[in-house]
């Protein structure tokens, strides 16, 4: 079976399509310019130009791109930009359709291309998204551990609660007879007493009473005067000496009597007060000494701190 005739109107193309070929070609020879010349200064490669002359639609680019590329050639060889480039795309579109007529199978191959093409786009797009939904998922994750974590009961609070054991009430003789005080805050620093029992130190009934004597005393890191083990020091002796502290800032204060016992150490506020009985002289440490005024047996006593630190160390009762 002999194959169909083509048109003559398809002939007839590549005739013009030739022609015009040749004219490009001899006008570019005319000005003196080779092919690899007009490549270079179009920053082309030399067979991009053999194929713009000679119409090589497979190796061409798309129609925009073919566009530029006339008007810079039509400005090389001193030719019409504009009517080089319509003529040129005259042929070019007619080449193009002739191509698709003459072989239907290549228009079945770029509409598959095209859906394939449109096919990875969207596979690309949804393969984003679900990127974007897995960031934003665990993010939401991290944030509600912190808020579980923050929420969170703290394990060591019940056995810090159930570790702590109140004090115990502290029994104290009086002139008017025996008083059990649960808080040591409710005695009075005025209130006269003789000798101290505790229930928490048995060791303190052993100590001997002693008359009424104004005396500072607290439990469980209050102010009270103890000695480095801890034993609260009851005053027994009629000769001992009166030390009244009376605070205006907070102040660190350690007090030692004449036979170097720990008779007091600790902190105390402004507006508290502490009266301290021992054997003179004592030997006093204060931590911010323009925060507290001292008598002793009713006399002031000079204080002169430290220009820098403000501490004080003094000797009372010489």
């Amino acid at each position: 079976m002999s194959e169909p005739e083509k048109p003559a109107s398809n002939d007839m193309e590549l005739k013009n399509k030739t022609v015009f070929s040749d004219v490009l070609t001899a006008k570019r020879e005319a000005v003196g310019i080779n092919v690899d010349q007009i490549a270079k200064t179009l920053n082309l490669m030399p067979s991009r130009i053999t194929a713009l002359e000679t119409f090589d639609l497979d190796a061409l680019p798309s129609r925009v791109y073919i566009k530029g590329y006339l008007r810079s050639y039509a400005g090389l060889i001193d030719a019409d930009p504009q009517a080089l480039t319509d003529e040129y795309l005259s042929h070019f579109d007619a080449l193009e359709r002739q191509k698709v007529s003459d072989d239907p199978i290549d228009v079945e191959t770029r509409q598959r291309d095209q859906k394939k093409a449109k096919a990875s786009a969207s596979n690309h797009n949804r393969h984003y998204w679900l990127l974007i939904s897995g960031l934003a998922m665990l993010c939401l994750a991290v944030i509600a551990g912190v808020v579980v974590m923050t929420d969170r009961p703290n394990p060591n609070a019940d056995s810090v609660a159930s570790n702590f054991m109140p004090p115990k009430p502290l029994t104290i003789d009086t002139a008017q007879g025996t008083v059990v005080v649960d808080d040591i805050n409710e005695l009075s620093s005025e209130q006269p007493t003789a000798s101290l029992m505790t229930q928490a130190s048995p060791e303190l009934s052993k100590l001997p009473r002693a008359p009424d004597t104004l005396i500072d005393v607290a439990l469980n890191g209050q102010n009270t005067n103890t000695d480095s083990g801890g034993e609260l020091l009851i005053a027994s002796d009629d000769n001992l000496s009166l030390l009244v502290f009376e605070f205006s800032d907070r102040c660190w204060v350690q007090v030692h009597d004449a036979t170097n016992t720990l008779i007091y150490k600790g902190v105390k506020r402004a507006r508290q007060r502490l009266q301290l009985t021992g054997v003179a002289p004592f030997k006093v440490i204060l931590g911010y000494a323009e925060g507290v005024s001292i008598s002793y047996n009713g006399e002031a006593v000079t204080i002169t701190p430290k220009p820098r630190t403000k501490r004080a160390e003094l000797v009372i009762g010489n």
